[in-house]
């Protein structure tokens, strides 16, 4: 069985920093697709918002 990390991200910080310095931390893909619509964000912001008026 292994044995659970104390701290698991130890490193990562300083890791990243390095990264970006490179220029090695762009994205892979991109974060919105271009049929991605946000309409359920804009429904779901109105009810709530509606919800919050009465």
């Amino acid at each position: 069985m292994n044995k659970l990390k104390e701290k698991p991200r130890k490193g990562w910080a300083k890791a990243f920093k390095e990264m970006h310095k490179a220029g090695d931390d762009e994205l892979l893909i991109n974060d919105v697709f271009e049929d991605e619509t946000f309409e359920f964000l804009k429904l779901k912001n109105a009810k709530i918002l509606s919800n919050k008026l009465l």
